[in-house]
């Protein structure tokens, strides 16, 4: 299982950028081989972990093995609490797909947009940004 540390500010950030992919047309989507429906699984499993990640200081993201149901059974363990984790700590678990689609979709979406729409979509600043992406890249 692989995995990634982000700031609750990194992981504010990261959503922000992947939620723009919504703008995008299935076509651009669908050469990174995410659906729309995907991607709007994927917005919602991370916009469910919101109000944890409120009160966190890091979230950890693990890329789990889906289940023999089916990899979207995964979301479930969204926010799942682990007694090894330190209280600032919110776990969230997303199919082990996401850890390559997911820097992918963030690439296409700040490849696609200046420097100046992304701000005025998201509110931070490109560097911001950047560094929150990359972080995203360690778990591919």
């Amino acid at each position: 299982m692989r995995s990634i540390v982000l700031t609750d500010s990194q992981f504010e950030i990261a959503f922000q950028v992947t939620y723009q992919a919504t703008n995008f047309d299935e076509l651009r989507l669908r050469k990174l081989g995410i659906t729309p429906d995907d991607l709007e699984w994927l917005i919602v499993a991370l916009r469910s972990a919101h109000d944890e990640v409120d009160r966190a200081a890091k979230v950890r993201i693990e890329f789990q093995d889906p289940s023999p149901e089916g990899e979207r059974d995964v979301a479930s363990a969204a926010t799942m609490p682990h007694e090894s984790d330190p209280a600032d700590v919110v776990r969230i678990g997303l199919p082990a797909v996401w850890a390559s689609r997911w820097p992918l979709l963030t690439e296409l979406v700040m490849s696609s947009l200046s420097h100046r729409e992304l701000f005025l979509r998201t509110g931070y600043q490109w560097h911001e940004m950047e560094s929150a992406v990359q972080r995203l890249e360690g778990a591919s």
